[in-house]
């Protein structure tokens, strides 16, 4: 059998697994749901005039820590750029090697063929009753900096495979990509608002099946959207972090601010390049917590040595975060900087209206990825809200692309 057929076969033996995983899923998912609506209905009164998203919140949990027992959590995310919806099941123990060494395996297929596998392995942060993030990075943990929770130090290892088709990641303009990574992840905080985090492994990204650069050997004057070539990096980050939010998932005062450095030592032909990136954020109550000011600027910058940062390594604007009304990652480049401003009024317990402007530009990478000058985006916005997060948001921009609809769960930032 040729490499070509074998690859194949195991791609569909990949895709008939995560069917059957996604099946055995929702085996034990339906009569959760099923349970928690029957207990839903012998509720009492006073519960069932609870606004409508805390009643959501209540059933979700209840269909929650029926799988968390077990400790599978299902997901749904996304891969790339294209990929469409990747739905995904995590397992995770935090005491599956004894004590406070945990577990997590985490597995996610897109409808389009873009897969995720991650496992993880030593003190993991987390929430109670919430698997771990699949994101790098403090933002994603805003337990662990500005928690009451005792726990001031994890240290795991952690291994990935990412597998992304045709097109799936940079619109229209990519083969397919393969990227294999192993890391050792550490993080201490220093005080309840404080902490810092360090990282070190390796990273090699190379043509997936299909690729038709697949073999050719690196040339950074060719370098360019479209040709996957393999790069193999030794990776060290570092990032500190002040969190004074007290309700991180749906801030009303406060500041967040992070630094990151990350060193990309390049192996072979690879060239290196070094990136920094700062994200600072400012929540200011006015005259009351239903009024809220929300302001964030984020600036990121490389030193390439005159190579371009890979493009699918490079920061980007668009999407529902920063410059809203244009798709995901519609600007890359090595030199970024953008700003966000939302006014939020907390209309009711379970509704939050808001009005944005967001900002930035991106360039020095691809003249046909980067901004070309500096791009802005209005819009309003919808969010059913509990005290303490955000659950679901709808917004609407409008830039130099036309109008834009962004449904995410969670907040914007």
């Amino acid at each position: 059998m040729g490499a070509g057929a074998a690859g194949n076969a195991n791609a569909a033996c990949q895709q008939k697994l995560l069917r059957r995983l996604f099946r055995a899923v929702l085996c034990v998912i339906l009569p959760c749901v099923a349970s928690a609506a029957a207990e839903d209905g012998a509720t009492p009164v006073a519960e069932k005039r609870a606004p409508f998203p805390e009643r959501v919140e209540r059933a979700a949990t209840r269909v929650a820590d029926e799988l968390e027992r077990m400790g599978l959590y299902p997901y749904v995310t996304s891969l790339a750029t294209g990929g469409g919806a990747a739905p995904g099941v995590a397992y995770f123990d935090p005491t599956a090697g004894g004590g406070r060494l945990g577990l997590y395996g985490g597995l996610s297929q897109s409808v389009k063929g873009d897969s995720l596998l991650e496992v993880r392995l030593g003190r993991i942060p987390h929430e109670p009753g919430r698997a771990p993030s699949r994101r790098p990075g403090f933002e994603w943990m805003p337990g662990f900096v500005a928690g009451e929770r005792g726990e001031r130090f994890y240290a795991f290892g952690q291994a990935k495979l990412l597998e992304l088709g045709a097109g799936r990641y940079l619109q229209g303009y990519s083969d397919p990509l393969r990227q294999e990574s192993f890391d050792a992840v550490a993080g201490y905080r220093l005080s309840p608002k404080l902490a810092l985090q360090a990282q070190a492994g390796i990273l090699s990204v190379s043509p997936g099946r299909g690729a038709h650069s697949l073999g050719m050997e690196f040339a950074p004057a060719l370098d360019a959207p479209g040709l996957a070539w393999r790069r193999d990096y030794a990776r060290f980050s570092s990032e500190v972090a002040w969190d004074g939010r007290a309700r991180p998932r749906n801030p009303r005062g406060g500041q967040f601010a992070s630094l990151r450095l990350d060193r990309y030592q390049g192996l072979g032909a690879t060239p290196d390049f070094s990136r920094a990136s700062l994200d600072v954020r400012h929540f200011q109550s006015l005259g009351s917590e239903r009024h809220v000011l929300a302001l964030r600027a984020l600036a990121s910058v490389a030193d390439t040595d005159g190579v371009a940062v890979p493009f699918y390594l490079q920061d980007s604007l668009g999407g529902g975060s920063i410059l809203r009304s244009y798709a995901e990652h519609r600007f890359w480049g090595d030199r970024l900087l953008a700003f966000s401003a939302e006014y939020r009024f907390q209309a009711a317990p379970w509704l939050q209206l808001a009005a944005f402007h967001d900002g930035g530009r991106a360039w020095g990478g691809f003249s046909s990825l980067d901004s070309g000058g500096f791009r802005s985006s209005t819009g309003v916005g919808l969010r059913l809200t509990t005290p303490t997060r955000v659950l679901l948001r709808f917004d609407v921009a409008r830039g130099d692309d036309g109008a834009r609809l962004n449904v995410k769960a969670g907040y914007s930032f």
